[in-house]
């Protein structure tokens, strides 16, 4: 799993002096129960055969909010509107961007939609599975402020 504090990886939830995002995106913990639903990035997309949560970039004139209802529904086929929890500032190798993370509940895990051109596969998985796959870089601090309770 790829972590905060890896060469050329900084997340933090204050905006460094400074600090000037390439661009701004979204993720979505969709929850069920003890469980979260995760994807798989695509060998050609950036961050490759990783795993990550729902989620995408914010097309011009979209709010964050809409972007996320949007990503959810493309990435999952479900429709809902996820609540706004934080939002991190990424440095990456050769990328800055602010990550605004949102959650959305359901009652149980429910079968979902997976857009090929982004993603290899999707699970529901339980915190301590999700930990055991490689995950997208900066996705720990995510984790870790989502779900105090980790050790990670």
């Amino acid at each position: 799993m790829t972590k905060v504090g890896d060469p050329g990886i900084s997340v933090t939830a204050r905006r460094p002096a400074g600090f000037k995002p390439q661009f701004e995106a979204v993720g979505i913990f969709l929850e069920a129960g003890d469980k979260i639903l995760i994807v798989h990035r695509q060998t050609d997309r950036p961050h490759p055969n990783l795993w990550g949560v729902p989620g995408g970039g914010i097309e011009p004139g979209e709010s964050k909010a809409d972007a996320a209802v949007r990503e959810l529904a493309e990435e999952t086929g479900i429709s809902l509107t996820p609540q706004f929890l934080f939002s991190h500032y990424v440095t990456f190798p050769g990328e800055r961007f602010v990550f605004h993370y949102f959650a959305a509940t359901l009652t149980e895990p429910q079968v979902t939609t997976r857009n090929p051109a982004e993603h290899q596969d999707h699970r529901w998985v339980t915190l301590s599975e999700a930990l055991e796959l490689p995950l997208i870089g900066g996705l720990d601090a995510g984790l870790r402020q989502r779900y105090p309770h980790l050790a990670i």
